[in-house]
């Protein structure tokens, strides 16, 4: 209940009421936006998770495919590379080997034609034996170097260097999605400025009262039903590259904003209602102010509506269509930019409620008491 005495000469005019807040049809469309937006809110994380498992699932696949592309195309390299081998080095080695052949053929020959001369000794049989031995294991070793031919050029460097798509590191593509975040989300936040999160309706109701000469037989009294309306907004001016923190492990966007502000209060004077004049026994005539009188009256209902407004159960409300409100302004610009992302929202360490409202009382006209 608040309480204002003014005193001009011989009358005495007080001031005295209290304003509430109001649970009108704003208030209820206010309510059932910030329902939606929390229904919303788990819709979406929903989604992103399905969306996350979906692409988990697809990563799977498209990682197996790869495999056995690879796999493919490695047994295919390795017989490129044998064809090669067997086509260019193993021309040399190949011909060299029927060099070798040939001329141990040629030897059996000569030997096998003096045995057939008569010869004793059988040394021709034995040369024959020896060279084709010789042959044998020349021509095993020519196989051996054509088969594993692969896997020796590859330890000499002397395969061409093959170039991935995926040559960018992981934390790097992770530092460029949170950098895209960041500059997307301050961009949006630079042209919003403060953000209208809530417009509280308030009510006050004032019994104005005059005496003359303080005597009880001269009272008159009325009283005054005036309204307003307490904005409340977020400062996204505040919000920095420091206040958006990415977590790509829990897909998660999360801005660090200021806690609300009373900014404003509006009257809306036309709403003004006035009761009729109470008279005592000796009062006569309507109750009627003086221009300092209806100054102080104003102001008396100003200061009723701010009490309401900056109380802790209102702030603690305000701070809750905070969340709200940011979430229904920059969950489309993270969805857009990521379907497996969802934002979150956070207060920043150290910041407070405030009243910035002061003097800025918007209104066309005066409350006059009639």
């Amino acid at each position: 209940m608040a309480y204002l005495r003014e005193g001009l000469g011989m009358s005495d005019v007080n001031f005295s009421g209290k304003a509430h807040a109001l649970d009108d049809d704003k208030s209820k469309e206010q309510a059932e936006k910030l329902a939606k937006t929390q229904a919303k809110e788990a819709a979406d994380k929903e989604a992103a998770k399905k969306a996350r498992e979906a692409a988990s699932k697809s990563a799977e696949k498209a990682a197996e495919s790869a495999a056995s592309a690879a796999k493919k195309a490695a047994g295919a390299a390795g017989s490129a590379a044998s064809k090669s081998v067997s086509s260019e080095l193993g021309k040399e080695v190949i011909e060299g080997g029927a060099a070798l052949l040939g001329t141990a053929l040629e030897s059996s020959v000569k030997a096998a034609g003096k045995g057939g001369k008569g010869s004793k000794s059988g040394g021709g049989a034995m040369d024959f034996k020896h060279i084709v031995i010789l042959v044998i294991i020349a021509a095993a070793i020519i196989g051996v170097i054509i088969a594993a031919w692969p896997k020796i050029s590859s330890y000499l460097g002397l395969n061409g260097n093959t170039t991935v798509a995926a040559d960018i590191s992981q934390s790097q593509a992770l530092s460029i999605t949170s950098i895209d975040f960041s500059n997307t989300i301050l961009k949006e936040a630079r042209q919003e400025q403060k953000l209208v999160v809530l417009e509280q309706d308030v009510q006050t109701d004032t019994e104005i009262s005059s005496e003359l000469a303080g005597l009880a037989v001269f009272k008159k009294t009325k009283t005054v039903h005036t309204y307003g309306t307490g904005v409340y907004t977020v400062d996204m001016s505040q919000v920095t590259e420091d206040s958006i923190k990415v977590d790509d492990s829990a897909k998660t966007v999360t801005i660090y904003i200021p806690r609300t502000h009373l900014s404003y209060i509006t009257g809306d004077l036309e709403k003004t209602e006035f009761e009729d004049t109470d008279h005592a026994l000796l009062a006569f005539g309507d109750l009627k102010l003086t221009q300092e009188q209806q100054n102080a009256l104003e102001q008396f209902e100003q200061n009723a509506m701010r009490e309401v407004l900056i109380s802790a159960d209102q702030y603690a409300k305000a701070d809750e269509y905070a969340h709200a409100s940011v979430y229904d302004t920059y969950q489309p610009i993270v969805a857009q930019l990521s379907d497996q992302y969802t934002l979150e929202t956070a207060f920043a360490d150290g910041s407070a409620n405030a009243d910035d409202s002061g003097n800025v009382y918007q209104s066309s006209t005066s409350t006059s008491a009639k």
